[in-house]
């Protein structure tokens, strides 16, 4: 058996596999190509190749070895053969980031340059001072912005829907106003820091219960630069 013949046959064998487990449709031709690649049978395109170039187009037949045609894949149905084109298979490898908290969860880094403080670990109830756990909080987050090699730091303070707008916007400026100062003192000179505050503005979760309130309640701070 010639090395086309055997890799017909496996094209073959690929394509009943994906008939038997996936129903008519899109999906099953698209499983029905990339387990094409994942077997080796035809690999996924290169720069300068493609899977027409790599291993041709099969037609195939019920009851009959599959060969090469043009470009296309031929794939036995009910009838009479059907006509996929050989498309080529392009993707883009990204860098997948998740956020991380510290043990206490008063401190969540989003992506190493976008950082969440918990006001309620930080804060007293109902105030903008800091708390002895704000310590440990704020001085890791120093080191974050140290390895970011911050200059231009946003720091923007939020809380939840209790109580009046006019208040929360102003206890949520105050708090913001407390980490950057703090932060201000650690970081290099010249490193710039804006402050606002957004109240109950631009919620994470709902209001409606205690755990939504809660992730509402948070100071950001984002390096800008």
């Amino acid at each position: 058996m010639s090395a086309l013949q055997h890799r017909g046959q496996s094209v073959a064998a690929v394509w009943e596999l994906c008939r038997l487990v996936h129903p008519p449709g899109g999906r099953r031709i698209v499983v029905f190509v990339l387990a094409l690649a994942v077997a080796g049978i035809g690999a996924l395109p290169r720069a300068t190749a493609s899977p027409v170039a790599a291993f041709g187009a099969v037609s195939v037949t019920a009851g009959a070895s599959a060969v090469v045609e043009s470009d296309s894949i031929r794939i036995p149905v009910t009838g009479a053969p059907a006509t996929l084109p050989v498309l080529e298979i392009r993707g883009e490898v990204q860098r997948l980031i998740l956020p991380t908290a510290n043990l206490d969860g008063s401190l969540t880094d989003l992506d190493g340059r976008r950082f969440r403080l918990d006001a309620d670990l930080l804060f007293r109830f109902d105030s903008a001072d800091l708390t002895p756990a704000a310590d440990a909080a704020i001085g890791e987050l120093i080191g974050k912005l140290r390895a970011a090699g911050a200059t231009r730091v946003r720091v923007d303070g939020y809380t939840d829907s209790v109580g009046e707008a006019a208040y929360n916007l102003t206890l949520s400026r105050q708090r913001a106003a407390a980490v950057a100062d703090r932060l201000r003192a650690a970081l290099e000179t010249g490193a710039r820091l804006t402050v606002r505050g957004h109240g109950e503005e631009d919620p994470v979760a709902s209001n409606d219960d205690a755990r939504g309130q809660a992730l509402n309640r948070r100071v950001t701070v984002t390096v800008e630069r």
